[in-house]
């Protein structure tokens, strides 16, 4: 028998990883990489790395607030890059 609280964490992780899969498949019908859900992507997919790397590591407070800050520190630096990159410079 199952106790409810192993039943309720494997219903938020499977609907975590349900919201997880609705982001990239709206990713890739909105565009792809030219599209306008790529920073929020990968804010998304960097912040559940580091978040689960420093969560099982450090503790999960710091590995959700770790995930986060690099998540969208991450995504912001390497749109920002992607965008002055593509432009030519005279």
């Amino acid at each position: 028998m199952i106790d409810k609280y192993t039943l309720a964490a494997i219903n938020i992780i499977g609907s975590s990883l349900d919201v997880l899969g609705a982001l990239y498949l709206a990713y890739d019908l909105l565009g792809g990489e030219h599209g306008p859900l790529r920073p929020v992507t990968r804010g998304v997919t960097y912040g559940v790395l580091f978040g689960a790397g420093y969560g099982i590591a450090l503790g999960p407070v710091f590995g959700l607030a770790s995930g986060a800050t690099h998540g969208v520190t991450l995504a912001w630096e390497l749109s920002r890059a992607a965008r002055t990159k593509t432009r030519i410079v005279v």
